[in-house]
């Protein structure tokens, strides 16, 4: 402000009487009256509002008694970090509870499956045991005919038995969210729970004993043709079950619905006379999965266009940096990120404060730039997890130009406080003059010349 034309002879903040009186009768500064810049005076910290805009003033201290030095930093971009900061951490919530989320939806979809296995398992050993029991009856009864009545009503019994372990098998196919049908040597639908027909907008009759893959499997995702060749639920009727996570199936409508299934040969007499298909409808995990790509997409086109340095670290080697990173510090991917300092030893207080602290804030280093010349970086780390492994995360501002502020504006105090010292020594040889005059004229006897103030 001492360079601007229009701020020569002001005063930054209101003065009283007193000190208007005091400047005035040192001639050094003019009559006044000294308008001020600001409103008011200020303190150390605060806020102040110069020529339309927000700056943080300080004040420091010349070596000149009652001199000092005002400093208005601008708040502007205080504000930019710390929104990008909030930003940054609210995105990175955001991909952590979708990942949480995806996982604990496919964790509890295969641990209803698994179990619906296990007991489809257990009830077709139940019934083979059945049909076992059966057998022995019948030839029971052919060899001992006298205990033809009591063998008939153990038959009845087992025959209740069949029909409740068969309700149960209905029941359970019913209640189940997971299409389930089953299918032939030839490839035709042998059977349907309502679960299929709710999802594919098929009735139980319409599939029964048409061909699965002409049906519901007769073209990829695209549209283009599928060839029943390469269908894996045909393929299981060679005896080998398969798990495919994600086609698609064609609704009655035309419409395609993604699924992840799997196949289970069904045996009977050492050879393979059917497969049974179970799928489900994975739409909603492919629309979450999707809003993560685009999270994803969004988080790198930010790193990619930040003007800060961005980078992890894991194991002491660098294993994600933004292209500001890269393009202000001597390293690459995959390098040990020691090359960014100068000095070894400059490392183990960062580290030290890591560990004691759990974060590292507004610290100032001086490390190596990408043209390998030293270069000013104010650096924040703290701990994440990168790629499920414990790791470091950083933030660094190159703060170079601000240092070459700094120092310019030291040189300028310097300058003005030399300045300084030449005008008051100019003044006191002034004084001593018109002191030595006037003793000259009353020694001539006349009258003094000049009137002395008194300092």
């Amino acid at each position: 402000m001492s360079s601007q034309p229009e701020a020569i002879l002001k005063s930054l903040w209101p003065l009283d009487d007193k000190q208007k009186e005091r400047i005035i009768s040192s001639k050094q500064y003019g009559p006044g009256p000294f308008e001020p810049i600001l409103q008011k005076k200020f303190t150390y910290g605060e806020e102040v509002t110069f020529q339309g805009e927000q700056y943080m003033a300080s004040r420091k201290a010349a070596a000149k008694k009652g001199f000092s030095v005002i400093l208005f930093w601008p708040t502007k971009q205080i504000s930019m970090y710390r929104l990008f900061g909030i930003i940054l951490t609210l995105l990175t919530i955001l991909l952590s509870l979708s990942f949480l989320t995806v996982i604990y939806i496919s964790t509890q979809s295969n641990f209803r499956m698994k179990g619906l296995l296990e007991e489809s398992q257990s009830q077709a050993a139940a019934l083979a045991d059945s049909e076992s029991q059966l057998r022995a009856r019948k030839d029971e009864l052919e060899s001992q005919k006298e205990a033809l009545l009591e063998q008939h009503r153990e038959l009845e019994e087992s025959k209740a038995t069949l029909a409740q372990i068969e309700e149960r098998n209905r029941l359970i196919l019913i209640s189940i969210s997971e299409g389930i049908f089953g299918m032939d040597i030839d490839g035709r639908v042998t059977f349907v729970n309502p679960a299929v027909s709710a999802i594919l907008g098929y009735t139980e009759e319409e599939l029964l004993g048409k061909s699965m893959h002409d049906q519901i499997h007769y073209a990829y995702s695209d549209g283009s043709e599928f060839p029943r060749g390469q269908c894996p639920m045909y393929l299981s009727q060679d005896g080998t079950a398969r798990t495919v996570d994600n086609e698609v199936l064609w609704r009655k409508d035309g419409t395609a619905v993604p699924v992840e299934y799997s196949t289970t040969p069904v045996w009977k007499d050492g050879r393979v006379i059917g497969t049974v298909v179970s799928f489900r409808d994975i739409t909603e995990r492919k629309a979450m999965e999707e809003v993560i790509r685009k999270d994803r997409e969004s988080l790198q086109s930010m790193m990619d266009s930040s003007p800060i340095s961005v980078g992890i670290s894991t194991g002491g080697m660098l294993k994600f940096a933004n292209p500001q990173f890269l393009k202000t510090l001597a390293i690459e991917i995959g390098e040990p990120i020691t090359r960014i300092y100068l000095n070894p030893e400059d490392r183990a207080p960062i580290v030290e404060a890591l560990q004691r602290d759990g974060i590292v804030s507004n610290y100032e280093i001086r490390m190596r730039g990408a043209d390998g010349a030293p270069v000013d970086i104010m650096l924040t780390f703290l701990p994440t997890t990168y790629e499920d492994q414990p790791s470091i995360l950083g933030w660094l501002v190159d703060i170079s130009s601000l240092k070459k502020m700094q120092e310019e504006l030291q040189e300028r105090m310097e300058d003005l406080e030399r300045f300084n010292r030449l005008t008051i020594n100019r003044e006191e040889k002034m004084i001593q003059l018109k002191e030595e005059i006037n003793l000259l004229l009353e020694q001539t006897g006349r009258e003094k010349k000049y009137k002395i103030v008194e300092q």
